[in-house]
């Protein structure tokens, strides 16, 4: 009957919201652990329980509480990390265990209850309906926490002078981002990035060179740019990786002998970056082994996560397919492939079965740029100019 209370209301409501959707709660259970010594804590290596549960209901209408079952599982508690270690040198593993004894949680079909339960149902929260309930009980008329005035909403008492006046300097502010930022009005700090995954084979010349001239061309008008070498070499400094507004797609390549994964990322909606995209690259028929398009424009994330390799497309090659790395026994053995190489390539495998966006997003598949990056170090290969532009 262990209990957490969390103040969720602290938190970016944007944020939140993707993470409930697309993120898993992982509950550590310490049931059979010995008692050691705390100068020996460092060498304990007994197993423990792990439940995984998602609160994905919480955003359901109205819903307030949910309660949750999840079998557990038996894990190790200290991994070892031999991502610095090569394949064939033993020397540096000869202090780990070659087998574990996990606690029978599995035998004794042992299971985990989580029950969770909110004061507010999300988004439904009514500050002005509040805000009179507590006038009433103090019994004044005079509001006790001060209001944000909106200068942009009719019901705000304020000057005319003062109104015009912020619109003038928000007019101003939007003139001096130029050609590399959109001209509408949004607001920043809601999920405005969009995200879009196109699968074709690996020898697929003229398919190939639409999707990288497409990407060329919106990147140079988004960014005020006139030669696409400068996109290769080009490097974000501090105050344009904060722009939000800033026009332009990123993304990652991952390519093996028998098809190759894009993976783009840019602002949403109607005339920017990703819109343009999808609009160069329109299917001519329904998904299938030749060409497979996820898209969905209702599908909007807070923030980036390829930012890290600025405006260039990051082409990763696997020396074999990647059927043939996730058939082989080797995979599962965390002595030999990380928890991390894993789990990135098992996103990819399960990327190319998928047919809608939502369930991409739902089950979380997109890898990060630190462990592709680690996954590169393992399993890539150097990049030929086939690779690169799909013709030999």
């Amino acid at each position: 009957m262990h209990k957490h209370v969390f103040l969720l209301g602290a938190h970016d409501p944007v944020l939140l919201r993707e993470l409930l959707a697309t993120h898993l709660i992982t509950v550590d259970l310490h049931d059979c652990d010995e008692y050691v010594a705390p100068e020996d804590e460092k060498e304990a290596k007994f197993s423990i329980g792990q439940a995984k549960f998602t609160f994905k209901d919480l955003l359901r209408p109205n819903c307030k509480d949910v309660k949750l079952r999840s079998d557990v599982f038996p894990v190790k508690r200290e991994l070892q990390d031999n991502t610095q270690n090569l394949d064939l040198n033993t020397t540096a593993r000869k202090g780990e265990r070659g087998i574990d004894k996990f606690s029978p949680y599995l035998i004794n079909a042992t299971y985990a209850v989580l029950t969770a339960e909110m004061a507010y149902p999300i988004g439904s929260f009514n500050e002005e309906l509040e805000m009179k309930k507590l006038l009433s009980q103090s019994g004044t008329s005079e509001p006790v926490t001060a209001s944000i005035i909106d200068a942009k909403s009719p019901q705000a008492l304020v000057n005319p002078k003062m109104v015009q006046s912020v619109t003038s300097v928000e007019d101003g502010v939007q003139s001096r981002l130029g050609s590399a930022a959109v001209s509408d009005r949004f607001n920043e700090q809601d999920a405005i990035f969009e995200r879009m995954i196109v699968i074709i084979p690996y020898k697929a010349p003229e398919t190939v060179a639409q999707i990288e001239q497409s990407f060329e061309r919106i990147n140079m008008a988004g960014l005020g740019l006139d030669n696409n070498r400068y996109l290769n070499t080009k490097e974000f400094n501090e105050e344009e990786r904060r722009n939000r507004r800033l026009d332009f797609i990123g993304g990652i390549e991952l390519m093996d002998s028998e098809n190759r994964i894009y993976v783009f990322e840019g602002l949403g909606g109607e005339g920017r970056a990703m819109n343009q995209l999808y609009l160069d690259n329109l299917r001519q028929r329904p998904n299938d082994r030749k060409y497979k398009m996820l898209y969905n424009p209702e599908v909007r994330y807070k923030n980036r996560i390829y930012l890290d390799f600025n405006v260039m497309i990051k082409k990763i090659k696997l020396r074999d397919p990647l059927t043939k790395i996730m058939g082989a026994p080797d995979v599962y053995l965390r002595a030999k492939v990380p928890e991390d190489i894993y789990d990135t390539m098992q996103k990819f495998a399960e990327m190319r079965k998928l047919d809608r966006m939502t369930l991409v997003r739902d089950f979380d598949l997109f890898p990060l740029p630190e462990r592709l990056l680690n996954l590169e170090r393992k399993y890539g290969d150097s990049l030929s100019h086939e690779d690169l532009y799909g013709a030999p």
